[in-house]
């Protein structure tokens, strides 16, 4: 037990990486438990580790909705095709958006590009889809902005459209599992009350079946508030170690994709579908098909699915 706690207790760590890129000093935010296994850039000036208080923020995060975000990168991806420069083609948009968060939005990118900033740390405040960041520092490493931006652009359409038959494909189990949930809280709470007095007047032993009943409706009476407690912080630990622990995020991970009855298999099959989908994107966006392997590690966000590909 001790040993779990302790392997459980073995947090992540930010670290602050200078290097040198292209006769210029760029900056890489890395946050992992073993800096040994990172794939570092090359030229490292200078590591340094960050120290990190324990704390909870409360900022709220400046979030941007898909629909736009997605129109956003499709205007972008237009203006790149039709040979305009990346800034130019970001002031077109912030001059023609009233939307002051995407205006903030644009205007973070282009200062990011314009100084060599991490995009990861100056996009910390707004709570985005993962894959626009991932190709924009994708853009700040490969320096190739217009390829990028298309395969990003055709991937959130196809993103949207595949969380669409996602959600349509679990909504009926989900919405079978709740219906069971509420039809047993209904009986618990006004059927089984009424029937109680006449169950304790029968001079007969009760059969087994109608005791268990019985036993189930005195402990959902009497401890369900406190079922509901534990079983919510049992969720908001599995969430804290899962964002703070790669070894626990590796378990959390290979526990979805093998063991949950049901649901692993459309969790699996939606996973390398956009495994696939992000390789066919960007091979159509001219990648070289190393490149585009290589960089489908952007969406495959499950641990264990990428340590059981090799990428």
């Amino acid at each position: 037990m001790k040993k779990f706690i302790k392997w459980l207790l073995t947090k992540m760590k930010k670290y602050k990486i200078k290097y040198q890129k292209d006769e210029k000093v760029e900056e890489l935010i890395l946050k992992t438990s073993d800096l040994a296994n990172e794939n570092l850039p090359q030229n490292i000036l200078e590591i340094k580790e960050e120290k990190e208080s324990f704390k909870i923020d409360f900022k709220r995060k400046i979030r941007i909705d898909n629909k736009k975000m997605n129109l956003l990168f499709y205007e972008l991806n237009l203006m790149l095709q039709s040979n305009i420069n990346f800034s130019d083609a970001l002031d077109i948009l912030i001059k023609n958006r009233k939307d002051k968060d995407i205006v903030k939005l644009l205007q973070i990118i282009k200062e990011s590009f314009s100084s060599g900033k991490s995009i990861d740390e100056n996009l910390k405040e707004f709570n985005i889809n993962h894959l626009v960041i991932s190709f924009l520092r994708n853009c700040q490493n490969s320096g190739n902005i217009t390829l990028n931006i298309n395969a990003l652009s055709k991937l959130l359409i196809e993103n949207s459209e595949l969380k669409k038959s996602f959600y349509k494909a679990i909504s009926y189990p989900i919405f079978l599992f709740i219906t069971f949930f509420l039809s047993i809280a209904t009986i618990f709470t006004f059927v089984i009350p009424k029937f109680k007095t006449i169950f304790f007047q029968v001079k007969d032993e009760l059969p087994l079946a109608t005791k268990i009943l019985l036993i189930f409706e005195n402990f959902f009476v009497n401890y369900s508030f406190y079922f509901f407690c534990f079983f919510s912080f049992i969720i908001i630990f599995i969430i804290y170690f899962y964002k703070q622990n790669t070894k626990f995020e590796y378990f959390i991970d290979k526990f979805m994709i093998r063991k949950i009855v049901l649901f692993k298999d459309i969790y699996l099959n939606m996973q390398l579908y956009k495994f696939f989908l992000l390789i066919d994107i960007m091979l159509k966006s001219n990648y070289e098909f190393y490149k585009a392997f290589i960089s489908s590690k952007l969406l495959l966000k499950n641990k264990y699915l990428l340590d059981s590909s090799a990428l």
